[in-house]
């Protein structure tokens, strides 16, 4: 073994001899390759430098955007749970709208999983972008069209939200299952200014973004 170790040992000394100083002929000799190596690690350091701090606007956009798609989901829930009911049933309370749905059906199904789990993916997505927004990782106009997209898809989601409630109430009073109460208009008006203001700012964006020039 020892004989062994001792023949590997002198066949990969020469290896280990055969890197000497660079030559002149090497790439690491030159100033130039040196000189783009300091270019090259300075532009690492750009690119991959701490986010800069956010703008005013950045700082804003986001948590009033995020009290809007909340403000959105708790004025639905309100609408759905408390407005329309009373609504669809003038002269009773709602312990007594409540009180005939549970004689009914045994239970009281006006939908409120269906409704929270709706309902709350909006202000969930909302908050995170605001935080990302807030800290600078998101830019403006990105939160900005974000917010946007969640208040137009709220109209949408007001709809799967409202269904099993409304469904209980025609079923208990033998009435039709859509909004009775004038209310939900507003919401659906939101979602709709939201959906003009987000083709504009789309639109106005594709616009001011340069383009390639043609080879």
């Amino acid at each position: 073994m020892g004989r062994v170790a001792l023949h590997a040992r002198r066949s990969l000394r020469p290896l280990c001899t055969e890197r000497g100083p660079p030559t002149p002929h090497s790439p690491w000799s030159s100033p130039s390759s040196i000189q783009n190596l300091h270019k090259g690690y300075g532009h690492w350091r750009h690119t991959f430098r701490m986010t800069p701090p956010p703008s005013l606007a950045g700082r804003l956009i986001g948590p009033i955007g995020a009290a809007a798609v909340l403000a959105y989901a708790v004025f639905a829930a309100v609408q759905i749970q408390v407005l329309n009911p009373l609504a669809t049933m003038p002269g009773y309370t709602l312990q007594e709208i409540h009180a005939a749905v549970v004689q009914r059906d045994s239970a009281d199904t006006m939908g409120w999983g269906l409704m929270s789990v709706a309902l709350a993916i909006g202000p969930v997505i909302a908050l995170i972008v605001a935080a990302l927004g807030v800290r600078g990782r998101l830019h403006a106009g990105t939160v900005l069209m974000i917010m946007l997209g969640l208040l137009s898809l709220g109209s949408p989601g007001y709809l799967v939200a409202s269904f099993p409630a409304g469904m209980t109430l025609a079923d208990t009073f033998m009435v039709g299952g859509a909004d009775h109460a004038p209310w939900a208009s507003i919401l659906h008006a939101a979602s709709t200014l939201s959906i003009l203001a987000l083709a504009g700012l789309s639109i106005a964006r594709a616009v001011r973004t340069p383009r390639a020039p043609r080879g």
